[in-house]
């Protein structure tokens, strides 16, 4: 999904649960999802605000979840890229029917992300990351500024298919994830990046 903060975004999933569904309006109970699932769903409930009403569900079909959408030939804006409602539902299996609550949509959501989401190779792409960047840092790292400075602010590296410079990352890593304290920390936070992928996504 173009547009998304990744700083933001990465922030956001590190959050603890609880503190996340604080956010959603109308929940009765914890739904199973993982939080980097949990942060798209949100965006989507906070566009279309009716979905945290209870008095939607439950909704018996495709037809009746796109009449609940109100004017659903308008595009909803999902950080600030225009979504239309059509488009979600049409990936939406018959199966997923009747969403009996709020929960139920937000599992059903998460499901159909996940389904949707850029497939990446976490081992080979942390391999692949690993060669590149060799022996070249030294630890700890204790801010974004100091990881910049012993990758080289303008070195490029091949990460998802994509290249990305050190000084790139100041758009995408978020503080919370210093201090890197020895290197298995520091891939250890790759890793959690790269399975959160919005960040990839195109």
């Amino acid at each position: 999904m173009v547009g998304i903060d990744l700083r933001k975004h990465y922030s956001e999933v590190l959050q603890d649960k609880e503190v996340l569904l604080k956010r959603i309006r109308g929940l009765r109970y914890t739904p199973y999802v993982n939080n980097a699932d949990l942060v798209d769903v949100i965006r989507i409930l906070k566009a279309i605000p009716a979905l945290e009403n209870s008095d939607t569900y439950p909704i018996a079909s495709a037809g009746d979840l796109l009449r609940k959408f109100g004017d659903y030939k308008k595009g909803l804006d999902i950080d600030g890229i225009s979504i239309y409602p059509e488009l979600i539902i049409n990936n939406m299996p018959s199966y997923y029917f009747p969403i009996i609550d709020l929960g139920n949509f937000i599992e059903k959501t998460a499901e159909l992300i996940r389904k949707n989401r850029a497939r990446i190779d976490i081992t080979k792409e942390l391999k692949v990351l690993k060669l590149q960047i060799g022996r070249k840092l030294k630890f700890p790292i204790n801010n974004i500024e100091d990881l910049i400075e012993k990758l080289g602010s303008k070195t490029s590296y091949k990460v998802g298919g994509k290249a990305v410079t050190a000084a790139g990352a100041l758009d995408i890593i978020p503080p919370e994830l210093f201090p890197m304290k020895d290197k298995e920390d520091f891939y250890r936070k790759v890793r959690f990046m790269l399975s959160s992928v919005t960040a990839l996504r195109s």
